[in-house]
Parts: structure tokens; sequence; C-alpha cells
């Protein structure tokens, strides 16, 4: 197992339940992915059980976890496995492509210095100017929360937006309430239905998205990629056609909810493989219930006659 993020975790912790000898190879120091990234963000500490559950369900079904370690070919090679499944996640992408703008691949100015990712001022690889824009092509918490940071940093902060709404996605997690106060009273100042044309030097170049109408914010220190992450898929298409019996999951395949990554992983420890063996059906569920009810019948039965 390449990869110590949830995805990656829980599919060792069901293989190794199965009767399979399990090493989880993970190149930081500790295990999480980008629930660690997650938990750098305001009101987010629940996030945490998430990690320490996972790891220690993983103690208890006698993973092998080596913390620090690169997943690399050699030494996939090096251990001879039956099997290699890849979780090596996700990255965050520096090109400012949104589906929002489709005719650019690359923002023009996305290579310049004073752009950062959400990931560049999480884990403060990067220096933050005093005014900033964060240009958020996500409407959730990823977004909200680094805006959060930079707020709470003492910056200036405004948000681009294509969204008609101001984080709308926060609506469906129940918060969107609380998400509002703290960055409304924290200062921030934002603009809708709108997105980056490009950024020169310090001047970021907006249009308005149903009108067309451009404008130029000035003086902008930093420009922030709230945008969607990539897969980290290097080591998969590296081992591809080199390993017989080779599997990827999580945001390896794809960015995609947590929630979603838990379940592949649970998918792929029971090496369930097959399209037509992962999908449930309606119905599924409770046919499934009403047959385990049934065999907890029959067998509480038989212990009471003695059979």
């Amino acid at each position: 197992m390449i990869g110590g993020g949830p995805a990656g975790m829980k599919a060792a912790d069901t293989l190794a339940k199965r009767g399979h000898s399990v090493t989880l190879v993970e190149q930081e120091d500790h295990l999480g992915g980008q629930v660690n990234l997650i938990l750098k963000t305001p009101g987010r500490d629940e996030f945490g059980w998430i990690q320490r559950d996972l790891e220690t369900q993983m103690q208890k079904s006698g993973v092998e976890i080596r913390l620090g370690t690169e997943g690399t070919a050699a030494l996939v090679h090096s251990l001879a496995p039956d099997g290699v499944i890849v979780a090596t996640g996700a990255v965050p992408s520096h090109t400012g492509f949104s589906s929002f703008n489709p005719l650019a691949d690359d923002l023009p100015g996305a290579g310049q210095e004073n752009v950062l990712t959400v990931w560049d001022v999480l884990l403060e690889t990067r220096p933050v100017g005093d005014r900033v824009v964060v240009l958020d092509d996500d409407g959730g918490r990823y977004a909200a929360g680094v805006t959060e940071v930079l707020l709470d940093r003492g910056k200036q902060v405004e948000v681009v937006s294509h969204f008609n709404a101001l984080f709308p996605l926060t609506l469906y997690t129940l918060d969107i309430a609380h998400v509002y106060n703290r960055l409304f009273t924290k200062g921030l100042t934002y603009r809708l239905n709108s997105w980056a044309a490009g950024i020169e030097g310090t001047t970021l170049s907006v249009f308005n998205l149903y009108t067309g109408a451009g404008e130029a914010i000035e003086g902008v220190d930093t420009l922030v990629l709230a945008t969607g992450p990539k897969a980290n898929e290097e080591l998969y298409l590296e081992l591809k056609g080199k390993v017989e019996n080779l599997h990827r999951i999580g945001d390896c395949v794809a960015p995609r909810k947590l929630d979603h990554a838990i379940y592949e992983g649970y998918l792929a420890g029971r090496e369930l493989w097959d399209p037509e063996e992962r999908y449930i059906y309606e119905g599924d569920l409770e046919r499934w219930e009403a047959a385990e009810v049934t065999a907890s019948a029959s067998s509480y039965a038989g212990r009471a006659t003695g059979r």
C-alpha cells in the first residue's frame, strides 16, 4: 500500500482484517494525507478523529506502517509484493484552470512568484503579502478555510468567485451561517459572478461571467488559487505494465470527497475491482439487512433447540 491518506489507511486495514499481510508506506512522518490540511483551518478539529481512528484500526489489525518512506518503483520491486495499491492522493494545481474559463488551460501569469496555492498558504511554504485575493473555484470549506486563515494572520482579503453566492456549498453542510459570521466580522470582502482573466505583476484582471465586463484589481500582493487539485498518479503510471496486480484508489484516480475516498478504500480492501461488484443497486441494502436478520434468527433458533 503506497500512501497513508484516508483511502490508503482504510484499504490497508480492511485487507489486514481479511488475513493479508499488509505494508503501508507513507512519505511523510505522519498519517492522514489531506486531513492534516483540513485540521489547519478554523473550526474543523472534529476531523482529527478520522486519522486517529483509521490509524488505530490499522495497528489493531497488524498493518506494518513505514513512515518517512517514499514510495518508489525501486522500493516496490524490493518488497516483491503479491499486489500493489497506489493511494498517493492529489496535489494542488498551479495552473489556475477553471471550467468557468475552459478556453484557458493556464491562467495568464499563474507562474508568478506572488501566485500561491491553498497548500502553500496552509503549509506556510511561501511568503504571503498583506493584500490577498483568493480565487474561489471550490465554493466550500476548502476555500473558506484558507480565507479565514489569511484573515487570522492579519491579511486584507478579497474573494473572487464564479458562484452567485459566497461559499454556497457550506449551505449543504449546515455551517454557512457560522462561516459567514466569522468571515464578515474579520473584514472579508468579495465579488461574485466573476473570474480572473490573468495577473500581471500586482494587477489582477477579472471579468463578469454574464456581461463580460472587465475590471482591474490593483495592488494585489498575493493571489491564492483555491482551484481544483490534480491526481498524483506518477508512481501508478510508472508501475503500470511492470506490476501484475496493480490498482489505484482515491484521489490518485481523480480528486473526490473524503467519504468517497474512505469508501473506495474499503472496496479495495475487499478486492472488489469490477464496477458491477462495486455498485450498490437500489434496494440492495434493504435486502442484505433482511437476509442478515433472517440468518441471525435461524442461528438463534438453532441454539435454542440445541441443533
